[in-house]
């Protein structure tokens, strides 16, 4: 059956195939290394989704509201199917699943841009090696295939942002309507998954109005259209958070904001802010966070980058810069970071030497680096093809060299989170309710104690935690057993406050010293 198909679609197939192998062989692999669910992000992705489905109260908006602020919803409400599932949820691989969908997808859109703008540029029509190169720069990646593996939300992000860009790149070429509205709904849902889509709203709206053919006021009719159809994801998110904070901006300068988390560690962050105003600190920051993930691909991508302008730019044809122009868009996510760090918005450390933080945030170039390189193939050379390919698959031996655990976008979590102090001691919590599981109700501050909810085997049904309304009263209710406390955590403040408790409730557990843990059981209740 394959063998009548033409040479395009054989590939298109294969490539689906191979990513498919890959991404289900190198999620198994970080299985079993039991690494998949690391990153304390990824946990509490899966555990809001949980929520949404798995509350004690009935009412609908109490369930809706555990989408809180400041993720954006859709990883949310696209793991809902998979953490009914509890092995699925507890596992991490309800996320997985996700991710791993979205990396063939990035893959396989990755190979047709590819396919795109190797024909343009190269002036050559059915350029295969072009649309491979950059299928493979991607799905080769070992930050990729791990962070495919994981609960987190980054491919989703770059499956729906490349989705975006792909339409655009169409719509370049043909001006098809259908087009239009398709990239528009999938920027629209890129803009509800990371904020990084966000900056494809002034740069798409500009690209239409660029590539759109036709007089002034109908390239301003079809940017506004594209534009209109993106902005109800901004809308809706302002719409979300004035609804249950009443504050739009909650997700910017809220408690739980980046900018929040900043302020509240500020000392210990401190250092970062050495970016803030310096565009070229900012810029060699973020760089060196994408070499952290990709290796020196990195430098072969931005010079392919600086040599495509340059070429166009010194061609000046009109018509090949517009059917290129949105491929551009994929320096965007790049470009955001570096924005991020240049306002202060995000910190990032990339010297695995000494610390990591936010290194992932250097993966936004994967998408640049996937399609630029492509300039540096020819048709007539195939030595020089191959040596291209050699190039990219000898960076990533390099980059894991060694060993997969010695990634940074692995060791971040690792350290942070896996190997810590506090880590250590939530494992020893997990440890007792497994062998001594507490008696419902059990009141809990889900922020702080995120991972021992699922690795606890723990339900949220079963939880009175800071999303319901009955968390908020000023005593203990009454239908509470069981009290899970971290010293410092928000219920740890509302139990100083609570006079009765010591003489209603009696320590059965503690972790101590740093950090300090407890549990406490209602007395007259059995252990």
């Amino acid at each position: 059956m394959i063998t009548k198909l033409n040479p395009i679609n054989k590939i298109r197939i294969l490539l689906f195939f191979f990513s498919t192998l890959l991404s289900l062989s190198s999620c198994y692999y970080f299985f079993q290394l039991k690494i998949i669910n690391l990153y304390g992000d990824g946990v509490a992705h899966l555990n809001i989704a949980r929520k949404l489905i798995d509350l004690s109260e009935n009412n609908l908006w109490q369930h809706y509201v555990q989408l809180g602020s400041p993720w954006l919803p859709l990883p949310h409400f696209l793991a809902i199917p998979f953490v009914f599932n509890n092995y699925l949820w507890q596992k991490g691989l309800a996320g997985s699943f996700i991710s791993m969908i979205c990396y063939v997808i990035s893959t396989q859109l990755l190979f047709e841009i590819g396919y795109i703008f190797g024909s343009l540029y190269l002036k050559t029509e059915k350029n295969l090696l072009s649309g491979l190169l950059a299928a493979l720069i991607f799905s080769l990646n070992p930050s990729v295939l791990y962070l495919q593996s994981t609960p987190m939300t980054e491919l989703t992000f770059l499956a729906t942002f490349l989705g975006g860009v792909f339409f655009l790149v169409k719509y370049s070429s043909d001006n098809t309507n259908k087009y239009l509205v398709l990239s528009a709904i999938i920027a629209c849902l890129s803009m509800l998954t990371r904020y990084e889509a966000w900056a494809i709203l002034p740069s798409g709206f500009i690209t239409i109005f660029l590539v759109t053919q036709g007089t002034f006021k109908y390239r301003l009719k079809r940017a506004i259209l594209w534009a209109l159809i993106s902005f109800c994801a901004v809308l809706y998110w302002l719409w979300h958070n004035w609804a249950i904070y009443g504050n739009a901006l909650e997700f910017y300068n809220g408690f739980h904001s980046a900018k929040g988390i900043y302020l509240r560690q500020k000392e210990r962050l401190g250092w970062a802010s050495f970016t803030i105003g310096q565009p070229h600190l900012a810029f060699l920051l973020a760089f060196s966070a994408s070499i952290a993930c990709s290796g020196w691909v990195c430098l072969l991508g931005l010079i392919s980058f600086i040599k495509a302008l340059f070429v166009i730019y010194k061609e000046k044809n009109k018509e090949l810069l517009i059917k290129l122009f949105p491929m551009f868009l994929l320096t965007i996510p790049f470009l955001f970071t570096v924005y991020s760090l240049f306002t202060g918005n995000i910190q990032i450390y990339s010297l695995s030497a000494i610390s990591l933080l936010n290194v992932r945030y250097g993966l936004n170039i994967i998408l640049a680096i996937s399609i630029f390189p492509i300039i540096f193939l020819s048709p007539e050379k195939k030595l020089k093809n191959l040596i291209v390919f050699l190039l990219i698959i000898s960076n990533y031996i390099w980059l894991v060299s060694d060993g997969v655990l010695q990634l940074a976008i692995v060791q971040e979590p690792y350290r942070n989170n896996f190997n810590s102090r506090e880590t250590r001691a939530k494992a020893k919590l997990v440890k007792y309710l497994l062998e001594h599981p507490p008696k419902k109700q059990i009141m809990i501050y889900a922020g702080d104690l995120a991972s021992v909810i699922p690795d606890s085997k723990m339900e949220f049904r079963d939880l009175v935690f800071e999303g319901l309304s009955s968390w908020h009263s000023k005593e203990i209710p009454q239908n509470v057993n069981t009290v899970i406390v971290k010293e410092g955590d928000e219920l740890w403040k509302k139990l100083e406050k609570v006079d009765n408790f010591s003489t209603a409730f009696q320590l059965v557990y503690e972790i101590y010293p740093n950090p300090r843990i407890m549990v406490w059981q209602r007395k007259n209740e059995k252990k």
